[in-house]
C-alpha cells in the first residue's frame, strides 16, 4: 500500500463536525461511508443500510443495515453502532452543524443486533438525503470513545482509507513561476 496525502482545510475530520460541506463530504468519503448513497441522478441507494422502510406515515424509518461491515479499528458495524452515530445527532448540549437538516428526528431504537428504527416528529422529505451525507455517516464508537477530542485528527470508519494522521502545517504562499514563450 502507498501512502498519499490530501490538503485539507477543514475545522474537524469527524463528519458531524466539519465546516465545508462541499470539501468535507469528499475528504469524508475516502475513511467514512454513510447510510445511504445519493446517487448522481439524485436517486438514493442502500449502502450500509442494505434497506429501509417508511412506517407510521413517514414519521420513522427502519434501517436494515448490512452484516458484512467491520470499521477500520475492528469494531463491528451493527446496529448499536448505528444508534450511537444518529444519537450523536441529538446532543443538546454539542449539538453538531448536521442537527439542522435532521430536527425531525427524535429517537433512534435497536430493533436488532442489524436493524434500528428511527422515530421523527413529523415526516420530512429530505431525510433520506440526509442520510446519504455527514448526518448518516457512521464512525467507529469504539475510537471515537477512546480518543476524544483528538478523534477528529484521526477518524476511523468503514471506507477504503484509514486516516493516520493529520498536520497543522500552513502551506506557504508560493508565486508561479514567469512562462517564456
Amino acid at each position: 500500500a502507498e501512502d498519499f496525502r490530501v490538503l485539507f482545510h477543514g475545522a474537524s475530520l469527524d463528519p458531524l463536525r466539519g465546516n465545508a460541506a462541499a470539501t468535507d463530504r469528499k475528504i469524508f468519503n475516502l475513511y467514512a461511508e454513510s447510510l445511504l448513497l445519493q446517487d448522481v441522478d439524485a436517486t438514493i441507494k442502500p449502502w450500509l443500510a442494505e434497506s429501509w422502510d417508511i412506517e407510521n406515515g413517514g414519521r420513522a424509518v427502519v434501517f436494515h443495515l448490512r452484516r458484512d461491515v467491520l470499521f477500520q479499528d475492528g469494531t463491528k458495524f451493527d446496529a448499536e453502532a448505528a444508534k450511537f452515530n444518529l444519537d450523536r445527532l441529538l446532543d443538546k448540549a454539542h449539538p453538531p452543524p448536521a442537527r439542522q437538516f435532521v430536527r425531525e428526528l427524535e429517537a433512534v431504537d435497536v430493533v436488532d443486533e442489524h436493524t434500528i428504527r428511527v422515530h421523527m416528529s413529523k415526516p420530512s422529505g429530505i431525510f433520506l438525503q440526509e442520510m446519504a451525507v455527514e448526518a448518516g455517516t457512521m464512525i467507529s464508537p469504539t475510537a471515537l470513545k477512546a480518543r476524544g477530542a483528538d478523534f477528529a485528527r484521526a477518524p476511523v470508519g468503514t471506507a477504503p482509507f484509514t486516516v493516520t494522521g493529520r498536520s497543522t502545517a500552513q502551506i506557504p504562499d508560493s508565486t508561479p513561476s514567469s512562462a517564456t514563450a
